[in-house]
């Protein structure tokens, strides 16, 4: 028999994905067992989508999880790659939540980049904002 603390954590997601050029997509089907269904966790769809434009990237995704506010999540997300610099805009909503992020990156070097970001989280309890600076290198 299974173990409460190993039941838990079991998922099993059915996904596909598609891309061609500069279209990439994607949907999944993630079912929780009984015992990660009784917790925060319930069965949901996922599905994302991007296209690159050249000029810009733009994408959409979508999360039919509902929450305490009893509403999917929607997301949406561009940015423009300008030479070293990449700007970025990206948003999301739950119901009456909505959160908002913006951004710049600065690349240094093809494995190093600078960045500035900056996010917004308005609507219930869980209004805030944030900002973060930093330096990433990929080895």
């Amino acid at each position: 028999t299974e173990g409460v603390a190993t039941s838990a954590g079991k998922i099993n997601t059915f996904s596909a994905t598609y891309s061609n050029g500069p279209l990439a997509a994607a949907v999944a089907y993630k079912s929780y067992n009984a015992s990660a269904a009784g917790s925060n966790m319930a069965n949901r769809s996922e599905m994302f989508v991007t296209y690159d434009a050249g000029v810009a990237k733009v994408g959409a995704g979508f999360s039919s999880k509902l929450t305490s506010t009893g509403s999917a999540l929607t997301a949406y997300g561009v940015s423009v790659p300008m030479g070293a610099i990449t700007l970025g805009v990206n948003g999301a909503s739950r119901g009456s939540l909505n959160f908002y992020e913006a951004g710049v990156v600065y690349a240094l070097s093809k494995r190093t980049s600078a960045n500035l970001m900056f996010g917004n989280l308005e609507g219930g309890d869980n209004n805030g904002s944030q900002s973060r600076i930093g330096i990433k290198h990929t080895f």
